[in-house]
Parts: C-alpha cells; sequence; structure tokens
C-alpha cells in the first residue's frame, strides 16, 4: 500500500516540477518577443520594480483559511482558494490518515506552505505579479494552487478507498477539523455570516455520509452531481458580491449608445473617426475610466484602442 502513496506521490511531484519548469522554459522563450513590445510601449524607459523583493506580507496568510467558504472572495492580501468542501475534507484526510508515508506528508506540507506564501509573501507576489505590484486581477494565478489542491484531495479519496478499518474514525476527524476551522474563522472574523459556515458544514455532513459508502455503485455520479449543486450554489453568492453593473441599467446604456451612433451615421455616412468623451463606469463607484472597445462592441470607427 506504501509504495503505491509512494509511487502516486512521486507522480505529482514530478508533474508539479515539470509543470513548473515548462512554465518557466515558455517565459524565456516568448521573452525575447515581449520584452521589446514593453519597452517600446513605456517609450524607451522601462524600468524594474525593485521594491517588489522587499520582504514584507501582503495579508494575514491566515485569511487563506477564512476564505476558504461558499461565497468567499479575493481581495489584496486575502486570497480565496475554494474549490468545494469535498476537497477540503479529502485533504484534511490525506493528512490524518496512517496509510500515507510521513515523509510524503511533509513534502506535501512543504509545497502547500509555498504556495501559501505565493499569495501573502511580497517578493513571491510580485514574481507571480509578472515581476511588478500587481493593481488588479491580483491571484490569476491561483488556478495553479487549486489543481495542486485537487490533486492532494484525489489521493486523500485514493486512501479512503484503501482504508476499510479506520474509515469512519478518520473521516468523522476530518469533519470535525473542517468544522472547527470554519466556525473558529467566523467568530474571530465574521466576514461572511455565520450562514454560510453553517451551509459549509452541512456539505461536509453530506459528504461524510456519503464517502461511508463507497461500495455504492453510483457513488461518483452522486459526488458529482453534490459538487456541481454546491459549486452553483458559490457562484450565485460570489455574483452577488462581484456583480459590476446592474442588468437593466446596462441594457439601457446599450440602447442609448445604439441610438446615439446610428443617428450620427444617418446625418453623415462618410468615413471618419469617432471619440467617447465618458464610458458606463466612469461615474460608477468604479470610476472606470477605460472605453474597453466600444467601437467593434457598436460598430463605429474610434480613435482608441483597449487592451489590458
Amino acid at each position: 500500500m506504501w509504495d503505491k502513496h509512494a509511487e502516486l506521490t512521486n507522480t505529482i511531484f514530478n508533474t508539479v516540477r515539470n509543470l513548473l519548469f515548462s512554465f518557466a522554459l515558455g517565459t524565456g522563450l516568448s521573452m525575447f518577443i515581449f520584452l521589446p513590445t514593453i519597452i517600446l510601449l513605456r517609450q524607451g524607459e522601462g524600468s524594474f520594480e525593485r521594491h517588489i523583493f522587499y520582504p514584507k506580507f501582503t495579508g494575514n496568510i491566515l485569511t487563506i483559511f477564512e476564505n476558504y467558504i461558499i461565497g468567499g472572495f479575493s481581495e489584496r492580501g486575502s486570497v480565496s482558494l475554494y474549490c468545494g468542501v469535498l476537497i477540503f475534507v479529502l485533504i484534511v484526510y490525506y493528512f490524518v490518515s496512517q496509510d500515507i508515508p510521513g515523509l510524503t506528508k511533509k513534502k506535501t506540507a512543504a509545497f502547500l506552505f509555498f504556495l501559501s506564501m505565493c499569495f501573502y509573501f511580497f517578493p513571491l507576489f510580485g514574481i507571480f505579479g509578472g515581476f511588478k505590484d500587481a493593481t488588479s486581477y491580483y491571484y490569476r494565478y491561483g488556478y495553479v494552487a487549486i489543481a495542486f489542491l485537487v490533486t492532494v484531495a484525489a489521493a486523500g479519496l485514493n486512501s479512503i478507498w484503501l482504508d476499510c478499518l479506520y474509515r469512519d474514525n478518520r473521516l468523522a476527524l476530518s469533519l470535525v477539523l473542517f468544522g472547527i476551522l470554519a466556525l473558529a474563522f467566523n467568530f474571530v472574523h465574521p466576514k461572511y455570516g455565520v450562514s454560510y459556515v453553517y451551509l459549509n458544514i452541512v456539505f461536509g455532513l453530506i459528504y461524510y455520509l456519503v464517502l461511508q459508502r463507497l461500495d455504492i455503485k453510483k457513488m461518483p455520479l452522486l459526488l458529482v452531481v453534490l459538487v456541481m449543486v454546491e459549486i452553483i450554489i458559490n457562484s450565485t453568492a460570489v455574483i452577488k458580491h462581484c456583480g459590476t453593473m446592474d442588468v437593466d441599467k446596462y441594457k439601457n446604456y446599450v440602447n442609448n449608445e445604439q441610438v446615439l451612433i446610428s443617428s450620427i451615421k444617418n446625418y453623415d455616412p462618410a468615413f471618419y473617426r469617432i471619440a467617447s468623451n465618458l464610458n458606463r463606469n466612469q461615474y460608477s463607484s468604479y470610476n472606470t475610466t477605460a472605453n474597453y472597445n466600444e467601437p467593434l462592441a457598436y460598430g463605429y470607427n474610434g480613435i482608441c484602442h483597449y487592451s489590458s
């Protein structure tokens, strides 16, 4: 059994190593193409942001647990790697299982800690932000960490499958630890509301009951359905917080823009360029000044182009 776990662990770490090497190789090979463009865009005055290597933290690293909740969202200095209660419970099981070698757990824990530091230790944060201090979309590389969480959870599920004697006790311990963490962080810093915490615990109980019955033929399908329901609920909760504009306001803006452009084209159908002196988010709480390629959206010849 240990040989199987050792082989799985080696496969995981070899895959991660090859992935990181591919990232480095891809960046190195493409740099000669993009670097001149970057220098040109900065009018030949490209500068290296040395301050990104100052040894400081962007936030409290414990928020990585606080934000692992239905409805959790990321802010600067506070990342959310939420990918389901099942993943968290299986990761806890991975570490409480006696079937996985201690050295393997230590390697996994070390890499998880490194991934966590990538979000909170400023030099690593700056490196993943493109060797600069990111001012938006801070954790777009979070999917790499989530992929590793899912991989560790898969190893935990494999351990549950092999662990017939102590499965129930270790599953219960994993669920209890998950519940304690969720409740503790909510009471210390009630950011999302206790209802989301209880919802997480309810899903944890459901997964606990399902994982106890691994012999059920349709158990994998049941897990898939449960995860889909949970992720849909999470998406609904996140959208309520991260929505950027009311639908009716957007429709009204589009209609007014189309009427305005049509009237201009009817007045003079010749070729000329049109500039816009405001946009739909300029006077909102976001105070966005970018035009987001409205010439392409509404079919007129503009004088500006937006590129992130």
